[in-house]
């Protein structure tokens, strides 16, 4: 009787255990989301547990064995965990990590030829962090602050920087430029040393200077009125020499004129 009580109890016991393991692994395939589009087919995981959504986050979600998004709300198993999209030839395309509907961590998108196009940093469903993104030859790289553009955006073409833009929380602003001040060595007293007069240093000799420029200035002026005094000197000299090269007979003339002059007054007296 015991042993038959042991052995059925045994089996109980393996087909309880067995039904466990099917339903604990029928529960993760029913997890899991994988399908096909026309360029790519995708794999990732979805939950059972809710949140409460926030107005400007953007969720990510399951319905009808598809993958969905919307913002500020969702309706549908929120996908959770790893998520990964492929070309058809089986090269990796996108890869990243979502958390109850929201993507997190680093993500990135390959081309083709396996080369990353995007390298971008989620927290809580908004981009955050350095992000660098390509475009054929022009490389696009900067930083976000909370799902905003934040600091310095520079744009590179064959890696050359050919533009660089400034942004404040998502707004484009232009610094300040600050203005260079020239460095000015700080002036210092100059002492004045104690003069001894048995020192046979050689000293300028400013008072023969200034003694010489004063005497020059004088002179200068002593000269004009020197040449001022000739010239009327010589005026006077010419006007006199004129009267007394005068002839006899012009001064004959002059003494008639005035003669006859007066003649005449006295006849018409």
């Amino acid at each position: 009787m015991k042993p038959h009580l042991i052995t059925g109890f045994f089996i109980l016991f393996s087909f309880t255990t067995f039904s466990q393991r099917i339903k604990k692994s029928d529960l993760e395939i029913e997890k899991v989301i994988s399908y096909k589009t026309d360029s790519s087919s995708i794999k990732t995981y979805f939950t059972d547990k809710t949140v409460h959504p926030q107005d400007d986050t953007e969720y990510y979600w399951m319905r009808l064995r598809k993958i969905q998004y919307s913002t500020g709300n969702y309706s549908g198993k929120l996908l959770d965990g790893v998520y990964e999209v492929f070309y058809h030839n089986g090269q990796l395309q996108e890869k990243g990590e979502f958390r109850k509907g929201t993507k997190t961590g680093h993500w990135l998108t390959w081309n083709k030829k396996g080369e990353i196009t995007t390298s971008v940093h989620y927290r809580k469903g908004k981009l955050n962090g350095r992000f660098y993104k390509t475009i054929r030859d022009t490389i696009i790289t900067g930083k976000y602050s909370n799902g905003l553009l934040n600091g310095k955006i520079i744009t590179l073409v064959n890696k050359q920087p050919i533009d660089t833009l400034f942004y404040k929380k998502g707004k484009l602003y232009l610094p300040k430029v600050k203005s260079k001040k020239p460095n000015r060595e700080k002036l210092k007293p100059i002492a004045l040393k104690e003069v001894n007069p048995d020192s046979t240093e050689v000293k300028p000799d400013t008072a023969g200077f200034f003694k010489h420029f004063f005497s020059k200035r004088n002179s200068d002026q002593a000269n004009q009125e020197k040449e001022k005094e000739e010239k009327k000197s010589h005026w006077w000299q010419n006007t006199f020499n004129k009267k007394a090269k005068e002839s006899p007979s012009q001064k004959k003339e002059k003494s008639s004129f005035f003669s006859r002059l007066f003649k005449r007054t006295k006849k018409d007296k």
